[in-house]
């Protein structure tokens, strides 16, 4: 393979993640009507840090520290909608 096959393949890759990653937010929407509709607070600070526990313990540890630090923004990204929606 050569270059433009790998970008080629990053451009696909960036595809299916935004698909699921949107698709995440839609689930964190119904999450944070929930959280509205029985008076919980948006953040979660046990279950956010029990999440990033979980994944760092199945993440390949060459790239756990950087895989950690994209989850961490896409927690903050989710809350975020949660207080906005």
């Amino acid at each position: 393979m050569n270059i433009e096959d790998y970008r080629k393949k990053i451009d696909e890759i960036d595809a299916e993640i935004l698909s699921k990653l949107e698709e995440r937010f839609e689930v964190a929407i119904k999450i944070g009507e929930c959280k509205k509709e029985s008076g919980a607070p948006i953040l979660d600070s046990e279950r956010e840090w029990q999440k990033l526990e979980a994944l760092e313990a199945i993440a390949n540890p060459e790239f756990a520290e950087y895989d950690l630090d994209v989850f961490e923004a896409i927690i903050a990204a989710s809350r975020a909608i949660q207080e906005n929606e």
